[in-house]
């Protein structure tokens, strides 16, 4: 089974909560895939990466760029993983169909719209098939807490 890990967001947009997960986990050597809505937003998420201060830059691909399946970093706006990654994030509304040859599927969504209402159907879908779900919200010190663990 996959864990499933829902993000509200909340407090800061979606560009600078995913680039800090995505660098957090190809530091941890992971390989990981954002699935995004449009073009755009993977454009601007790979300049983010192109440019973070920390390191210099994420090394990463996008569609279009040869080699996908050679990537550690994959963001595309297409449904399957080109680069294969365990670690699938899916946002601007995006959710999973299916969770195989997925460890851990992270869902970024804003609360104040209609992903939140397809966010909770996905999770009780999720949670009924027996998968780990976690919902994860940032506090007043914006550090992420796993509210399903505070029920």
């Amino acid at each position: 089974m996959a864990e499933v890990w829902f993000y509200h967001l909340e407090r800061e947009p979606l560009d600078s909560v995913l680039v800090k997960i995505l660098v957090g986990l190809r530091a941890r050597g992971e390989r990981v895939c954002a699935h995004l809505r449009n073009a755009a937003t993977a454009n601007a998420l790979s300049q983010k990466l192109w440019s973070i201060e920390d390191t210099g830059f994420v090394v990463h691909g996008i569609d279009g760029d040869p080699a996908p399946e050679r990537q550690p970093l994959l963001l595309t706006i297409q449904e399957a993983a080109a680069n294969a990654a365990d670690y699938r994030f899916y946002c601007e509304g995006l959710m999973p169909e299916t969770l195989h040859g997925v460890s851990r599927a992270s869902i970024l969504f804003e609360g104040a719209d209609e992903d939140a209402t397809t966010a909770r159907a996905t999770w009780k879908r999720f949670k009924a098939e027996g998968h780990v779900v976690k919902y994860w919200r940032q506090n007043e010190a914006s550090r992420w807490e796993d509210q399903a663990a505070q029920d």
